[in-house]
């Protein structure tokens, strides 16, 4: 089902992404003109998109160095964050790939209940950083691939399960 929207970016949903610039009042344009008179290395685009679950995804893209050789237009970077945003929403879960880490982290460090989550494929990234948490806070989490019969839609969802280790900051003064 994402392979048909993600089949279907045309000219008119990038309009709507570059639509931002045509409602700008003309003290907003005089803000951002030092800027775009500057030299910049490259430009980029974060989409923010949010389901009906209350899940936020996060897509980005950014354009090729200065000094490559390959040019790339602000069209294909919006492009490829769209291709991004749709392969997040595929992925599935209610943590998008970029953030996997940091949720992983806070509930590595949290109160010594327990907390779960999940999340689509962990990246490889979050699964190194689980190998880190493992050496440097002797914490194990639990992995467990969810297979509902019931949803066929996107990939296989990650349930992470810990116990935090109740971190507190000892140098805060207590009144």
């Amino acid at each position: 089902m994402i392979s048909m929207y993600r089949s279907n970016i045309t000219s008119d949903l990038l309009s709507v992404l570059f639509s931002y610039g045509k409602t700008m009042s003309k003290t907003d344009l005089c803000l951002i003109e030092p800027f775009v008179k500057t030299r910049s290395p490259g430009f980029g685009l974060i989409l923010v998109a949010e389901s009906t679950n209350g899940a936020f995804y996060v897509a980005e893209a950014i354009s090729n160095p200065s000094g490559s050789n390959e040019f790339v237009t602000p069209e294909d970077v919006a492009k490829q964050a769209c291709y991004n945003l749709f392969e997040e929403i595929n992925r599935g879960g209610f943590v998008d790939s970029i953030s996997q880490s940091l949720v992983c982290v806070l509930m590595a460090l949290g109160t010594a209940d327990v907390s779960k989550v999940k999340t689509g494929p962990l990246a490889p990234y979050t699964i190194q950083f689980l190998r880190h948490i493992e050496d440097f806070l002797q914490l194990r989490m639990k992995l467990e691939t969810e297979k509902e019969e019931k949803l066929l839609m996107g990939t296989h969802k990650v349930i992470i399960t810990c116990l935090g280790i109740g971190f507190s900051n000892l140098s805060r003064i207590v009144s």
